[in-house]
Order: structure tokens, then C-alpha cells, then sequence
């Protein structure tokens, strides 16, 4: 346990110190008062998570072009696809009103099987380690997709937080893999560098996410339950994970009835999912056994 817990502490300094150089290179939180967002959310969907998230049949066409391939011989021969097309929904800030696409698929297959929907974290400022696991996926028989565009809120492992949200609200969604979910947002918000400004505003007055009653129940996990089988629903848990509290994780997993894929590592917030042999060895088995047979 202590080579663990040291190996924790390596991976959480070289997290603080990423987040440090972020927050003194990186803009202040923008002024958003004279913006318009009303199209945006109403109050009636701010006060019921059904609205909010009400499923939608829309599909998108995505112009896919070719964009390079990725062979090793005897192992997987990956080809990546790019595209774009305007997101369903149009904020003051045009950087996020254009989703970018790539999509590997294993060369032969046209794309047909399961396929994966990648959501990186929260301030990723490059993909490399996410391309790694597109690739492979694609050794394993899936195809994976990530979107890229760019939204900041719930910590570093957002993405699997809109995984949650996503397999909770969406009726399309077969199975998800959630590595260190927040499931308690304004817990993990409080422990980020956000934090400091969100209270300064609340002490002048401002009501922000951290104190609206409408947030626990419409971002925190263990409030909603899951669309699919619980069986489908693999879970990664750092044990000595500072951001994500052990406990929320566990608290919504017994909600949901038990989870048989929560699996526990003896790793912090980062190395949980960061060269854990033991996550990826226990994934390939849920994906051989839930989602390929």
C-alpha cells in the first residue's frame, strides 16, 4: 500500500502543478452578465432534469474525411476519420458551437459494430493518451469516437461525469465505462481552483452553482438511475482519490442496486486511470464479456 500511496502522491503534485501553470496562463473566469443565455435553459428546465435532458431522435450529418492511419502489424490496423458539424445548441462563445469529430474504426469493418464515445476530461489540453485507447479499442473490435469541444465545469475526469449523465437521461446508450465519476459535483467543484472566485461572488451576492438548490438534482448521480442494465455499467474507483470522494461513488452504486463492474485500485484521482494495468486489464474483460459476446 505505501508504494501505492506514493506513487498517488507523484501522480497528484504532477496534477497540481499542471493545474498551477493552467490557472496562471489561463484567463479568469469571463464576465457573463450582459450576455444572453435565455434560449439557452428556461426555468421550468432548470427545475426538472427531465426537461433538461429530454432525449432528442436529431442526428447529425458529419462530413467524414480521411485523416491518417495507425498499423502495427500483427496488431491492429486503425484508420482515423475526421469531421465537423454545428452543435444542436449555439452559445455566445463560438469556439463551442462547432463539435470537431474523429473516429477510428479497425480498417474492413465500414464502421459497423459497438462503438465507444470518448469524452475527455475536463481542461485536456491534447489527446494523446485518449488516441491510445481509440487505438485500442480498435484492437479490440470496437470503434471509438471523440468529440472535441472544448467546455469547462466538474474537474479533471468530466467526462466521465457526462457519461453518467448521459446513460441516466439518454435512451440510446447500451453501455458506459466511468473513470472516477464526480457524483457529488459541488463537493469536487469546491476543490477546485474555481472555487475561490464562485464564493467571491456568492459573498457579493451572486448566487452561483454552489449554492443553487437545482444542482444536486440536476448533476449529481447518485440522484438519478441508470438507463441500462447495471451490468453495462463499468466503474474505475480510486481508493486514495482525493477529488473524487470514495464514498460518493460507493454511496450511488448501492443506490442503483449494486454495481458487478465497480472495481476499487489502491490509486488517487489520476492514476486510476494513467498507466493502471490493472484498469485496463479489468476493462478488456468487461468489454469481452458485457458488450463483445
Amino acid at each position: 500500500m505505501l508504494f501505492y500511496k506514493i506513487l498517488t502522491k507523484i501522480f497528484d503534485t504532477g496534477a497540481d502543478l499542471q493545474m498551477m501553470s493552467q490557472k496562471s496562463k489561463g484567463p479568469a473566469i469571463p464576465d457573463v452578465s450582459g450576455l444572453e443565455f435565455k434560449h439557452l435553459i428556461s426555468p421550468g428546465d432548470k427545475a426538472d432534469p427531465a426537461k433538461l435532458y429530454a432525449p432528442t431522435d436529431d442526428v447529425p450529418d458529419i462530413p467524414l474525411e480521411h485523416h491518417y492511419d495507425m498499423k502495427i502489424p500483427g496488431a491492429f490496423d486503425v484508420e482515423v476519420l475526421r469531421g465537423s458539424f454545428p452543435s444542436a445548441i449555439e452559445t455566445p462563445f463560438p469556439i463551442n458551437n462547432t463539435v470537431h469529430v474523429d473516429f477510428y474504426r479497425r480498417r474492413g469493418t465500414n464502421g459497423a459494430g459497438p462503438t465507444v464515445l470518448m469524452i475527455p476530461g475536463w481542461r485536456m489540453e491534447n489527446y494523446f493518451y485518449f488516441d491510445w485507447w481509440c487505438w485500442r479499442y480498435a484492437a479490440w473490435g470496437l470503434n471509438s469516437i471523440i468529440i472535441d469541444c472544448p467546455i469547462g465545469t466538474f474537474g479533471v475526469s468530466f467526462g466521465a461525469f457526462l457519461s453518467g449523465l448521459y446513460v441516466c437521461n439518454a435512451s440510446n446508450a447500451s453501455f458506459t465505462v466511468m473513470g472516477m465519476p464526480p457524483v457529488d459535483c459541488i463537493n469536487v467543484l469546491e476543490k477546485t481552483h474555481l472555487a475561490p472566485e464562485l464564493h467571491r461572488l456568492e459573498a457579493a451576492g451572486t448566487q452561483t452553482m454552489l449554492t443553487d438548490p437545482a444542482m444536486p438534482r440536476l448533476f449529481n448521480m447518485d440522484s438519478m438511475m441508470p438507463k441500462i442494465p447495471n451490468k453495462n455499467i463499468f466503474i474505475a474507483m480510486g481508493e486514495l482519490d482525493r477529488l473524487v470522494e470514495p464514498e460518493s461513488i460507493e454511496r450511488a452504486a448501492e443506490k442503483w442496486g449494486g454495481l458487478p463492474w465497480l472495481r476499487k485500485y489502491p490509486t488517487g484521482h489520476i492514476n486510476t486511470f494513467a498507466l493502471n494495468p490493472g484498469f485496463i486489464r479489468d476493462k478488456h474483460r468487461f468489454l469481452r464479456k458485457e458488450v463483445l459476446s
